[in-house]
Parts: C-alpha cells; sequence; structure tokens
C-alpha cells in the first residue's frame, strides 16, 4: 500500500493513524476496504482540570445527534465532531451540574437523536417510575411518567423516541414538545421475545437488531416495513467472539476483541476490518454515516474512525479559559433570544464563579475582570426587567 502522508496534529491531544475506512449507509452495500480506513486516538487527560471533570478519561463516549459527547459521572461535555468546544459545550456543562448525580449517572442514561439527555429513574423498587429529560443546550428539565416496567435496556431512535427492551417485549416511546407534562405513551413493536444478550437500534432510521441468547444468529427488525424480524445468519467467528453491537445510520456494526465487522442488513453483506488499536476487551460503539466512535470503558481509550481524514478531530482545545473567556457571552445571548431568561440567569451567575477563579490565577488579565463586569450587568438587568 502507498504511504499515506499523515495530517498534521493541531495540539498533542491526539495520536492519528491512517487507514482509508468507507462506510456509507446510503449504498446498498458499504464500501469496506480492509486496507483502508482512518483512524484517530483521542486522549481526554488534559480535560481533567475542567469544572465537573472527575478523572483523566470519561466515563463513556459516544456520537450522536451530530456532536460528541464525553460523559463523566457529574458532567456531560458537548463537542462538535471535529473536537471544538462552543457555546453549547458551556451549556451542556452547565446544565448537567445543575442535577444532581443521584438523578442521572453516565450508566442510567443516554443522549437521544435531538442530543436530549434521557433516563429512567425511580426513588426505590417500589416507587412510581419517571422519565427524565435533561435539554443540555437549555438548562431546562421535565419529568414524565415512566409508562412500561424498568427496562432491561433502551437506545436512542430516529426522530427523539426511544426503543425500549422491556421482558420479552420491545416498545417505542415517542418523543413530546418539551413544555408537554403528558405521560410518555409507548407503542409495543414486538412481543413473546426469547432472553436476549445483545440488543441495538438506529437512531436516524427505523431499525432495531439483537441476539438471541444460546442462538448464533442475529436478527433484524424495521418496524415500518417488516411484519416479522429477519435473521442474519452470520459466520462463526462473529457471533461466537461479538461483544459490542450498534447501528452506525442503517449500517449494523459488530464489534469482537480487535476487530470490527460492518454488516449491510439488506443484502446481508460483510466488510471487517482490524487495528491494533481496536480494544480486545469489551467496548462500546456509536456511529453516524460518516464516521464510528469506539470507546473502552475498561481503558477509557477512544477511537474516532471517519470515511475521509477531513472527518477526524482536527482541532481538540483543551483550554478551558479560552472556552470561557470566547463563548460565555454567546451562551448567555442563546438563552435569552430563546426566552428562557431565567436560565440565562442562572448560567450568568455559575460562569460568574468560574470567571472569578480564572481572574484569581491570574490577576493581570484584563480580560476577566471585563467579562465579570459584563455578567454582573447582565444579571442586574435580567432582574430589574422581572424574571417570569
Amino acid at each position: 500500500m502507498p504511504q499515506i502522508p499523515v495530517m498534521p496534529i493541531l495540539t498533542a491531544c491526539f495520536t492519528a493513524f491512517f487507514f482509508p475506512l468507507f462506510l456509507n449507509a446510503n449504498e446498498a452495500e458499504p464500501i469496506i476496504t480492509e486496507d483502508n480506513y482512518f483512524i484517530q486516538s483521542i486522549t481526554t487527560e488534559d480535560l481533567s482540570e475542567w469544572p465537573g471533570v472527575s478523572g483523566p478519561f470519561p466515563a463513556n463516549a459516544l456520537i450522536e445527534a451530530g456532536r460528541l459527547w464525553l460523559v463523566w459521572p457529574e458532567v456531560l461535555i458537548s463537542l462538535q465532531t471535529d473536537g471544538t468546544a462552543d457555546q453549547f459545550t458551556l451549556l451542556s456543562m452547565f446544565t448537567t451540574s445543575a442535577f444532581q448525580q443521584a438523578e442521572w449517572t453516565p450508566d442510567n442514561g443516554i443522549t437521544d437523536s435531538e442530543g436530549i439527555w434521557k433516563l429512567v429513574h425511580s426513588e426505590n423498587p417500589s416507587a412510581k417510575k419517571e422519565l427524565i429529560e435533561i435539554f443540555p443546550y437549555t438548562a431546562q428539565k421535565q419529568k414524565r411518567r415512566w409508562p412500561l416496567p424498568l427496562p432491561d435496556s433502551f437506545y436512542a431512535a430516529q426522530k427523539g423516541a426511544l426503543a425500549v427492551f422491556s421482558r420479552s417485549s420491545v416498545y417505542l416511546i415517542p418523543a413530546v414538545p418539551s413544555a408537554s407534562a403528558r405521560p410518555a405513551q409507548a407503542r409495543k413493536l414486538l412481543d413473546g421475545l426469547p432472553p436476549l444478550t445483545l440488543t441495538a437500534a438506529s437512531s436516524s432510521g427505523p431499525l432495531l437488531a439483537w441476539r438471541q441468547a444460546g442462538n448464533s444468529r442475529l436478527k433484524v427488525f424495521n418496524y415500518k416495513k417488516d411484519s416479522k424480524p429477519r435473521a442474519l445468519t452470520l459466520p462463526k467467528e462473529i457471533t461466537q467472539n461479538i461483544q459490542s453491537l450498534n447501528f452506525a445510520a442503517d449500517t449494523l456494526v459488530c464489534g469482537t476483541p480487535g476487530k470490527i465487522y460492518i454488516v449491510s442488513p439488506g443484502n446481508h453483506s460483510i466488510h471487517s476490518f482490524t487495528h491494533a488499536l481496536i480494544p480486545r476487551f469489551w467496548y462500546r460503539i456509536s456511529g453516524n454515516e460518516n464516521a464510528l466512535l469506539i470507546f473502552s470503558p475498561q481503558t477509557g481509550k477512544t477511537l474516532f474512525m471517519a470515511r475521509q481524514p477531513s472527518q477526524l478531530p482536527s482541532r481538540f482545545s483543551a483550554d478551558f479559559s479560552l472556552l470561557l473567556a470566547e463563548n460565555t457571552l454567546n451562551a448567555g445571548n442563546y438563552l435569552e433570544k430563546a426566552g428562557l431568561y431565567t436560565e440565562a440567569e442562572a448560567f450568568y451567575a455559575w460562569a460568574l464563579n468560574l470567571v472569578r477563579s480564572e481572574r484569581s490565577r491570574s490577576p493581570l488579565s484584563e480580560q476577566w475582570p471585563s467579562l465579570e463586569k459584563t455578567l454582573n450587568e447582565r444579571r442586574t438587568k435580567l432582574r430589574e426587567s422581572g424574571l417570569p
């Protein structure tokens, strides 16, 4: 294979290895070449000094709703898929800082296809269950009654819905407007399923997949077209070693130790690729029509795979001071323009504490006194205007 020039890395946060991977869910058959894909290792240690971040590695990392999400027990950090932090990064951090860890953890919730963090919460096994929805860019939260038993697993489905595997059934819970307080409604998609060992759902199409306990076959179900699930007969090298299952757009991705398989449910074609960076222990897979993200909870390693080098993260600013200085007022403008004045005032109060900390560390800097003054003026103006 001809030598491919290495793209310049803009920060020390990334170590890159390049081989072409072509993953296109819009084609009948994904184009996968063993020798051709692009893979990049993401290091998050430099974020350990960010507010709310506990430890050098996140508890989870995923691609959803066109963003890269890094999840720590006390904070949810939303980045652009190229690794750039922006005003929505600040808003996601502010929003999750306002909610107690007892209500959400990285393991009991998901980011849906609209970028909303959803989880099922209950104070105790006998208490009523609630669907909690946290809107990371508006600092809002709503609770609705959960209509089902506690789920075995649930996933982001298309248009903000949830696909829920519960006991022997699969349900779809559609999204509702953020102002709605009505209970969550569940529509049963399938019933009478045997015990399952792996489950998955697509967040961009009406697709579900699972593997039955003690059975080597994967089954795929299009809940808008199919009357019953379709079986995918896969080689034993996949079924005997599969440890991760998910969709990247409408393409099924199966993870085994050190190797990933791309399966087209439409024509049953299978393509595989290997790399020394792919974990040999259990890992999570997420992705869209352009890229895959592999996250290893055991090591904290995050791998970003893309069709083209331009779709790999090329910028990853670990400078929280710069993020705060450049995007605090933009984040406040976003909330005020949305008419969320109470949330904007609370955001300014949160940001003020961070600005004052920066000012104490850099007493000679002129930007922090100026920003602190502006934030105080904005808070005063909102209070005098009368918060709704």
